[in-house]
């Protein structure tokens, strides 16, 4: 894993001092910056990252990092302990009818178990 980009990690640490949620911001979006994927980092504009973080942070749970060691950020980085949400947004890229599926939780979910809900909605 390579290092995230200054700039994201500074967009996503002021996208969590506008939303006033989080005491210190900064900490935490090196700490979720260093956990995430590099896919993530190039696909995610940091305010949607906030966004996500606070989404994960209202599940509960303690701030983990992937070898489950602790981290700062007062549960709102990591551990997700209490269930799975999962969000419906636009797709930022063009086309007609497209969205993006977010789906927030505790651990990682194979893609197989998870198909039978999204066949739920036809």
């Amino acid at each position: 894993m390579t290092e995230a980009p200054r700039w994201w990690v500074e967009g996503l640490r002021a996208a969590l001092d506008e939303a006033g949620r989080v005491d210190d911001a900064s900490a935490l979006a090196e700490a979720f910056a260093a956990r995430v994927p590099n896919g993530y980092l190039e696909r995610t504009e940091p305010a949607v990252a906030a966004a996500d973080l606070l989404e994960l942070a209202s599940l509960g749970g303690g701030a983990r990092d992937r070898n489950g060691a602790a981290g700062p950020g007062g549960g709102l980085a990591g551990g997700f302990a209490g269930g799975v949400r999962m969000a419906a947004q636009p797709d930022p890229d063009p086309g007609a009818g497209m969205f993006r599926l977010r789906l927030y939780g505790r651990r990682a979910m194979e893609l197989s178990s998870f198909v039978p809900i999204l066949e739920s909605f036809g």
